[in-house]
């Protein structure tokens, strides 16, 4: 909807692609999603090379914004990072 585009969970570390890792979801679960999905996790403080923004996307190698889908929780995406016919696949934020 916001015109970035979604990756498979696997990305790359530099714009060579020399280093190909699996990222991760910035989010750990803290209760039962089955009650409330939403609630039932939290954003991790910890930062990394791998790990997810709010949205549960980053920045690109080449300074553009994505969504990697992931093994967890919210697994495509937390929130829309760009704004609807203002952003266009592959454009940086």
């Amino acid at each position: 909807m916001d015109g970035l585009p979604i990756y498979r969970s696997h990305g790359c570390l530099d714009e060579e692609r020399n280093h190909v890792i699996e990222m991760t979801s910035g989010c750990e679960q803290t209760a039962d999603p089955t009650r409330e999905a939403w609630g039932a996790y939290r954003r991790l403080e910890t930062e990394g090379p791998t790990r997810l923004d709010e949205g549960n996307g980053r920045v690109q190698p080449d300074g553009s914004y994505g969504y990697p889908a992931t093994t967890g929780f919210p697994y495509i995406l937390g929130y829309y990072r760009g704004t609807p016919g203002s952003v266009h696949a592959g454009a940086s934020l």
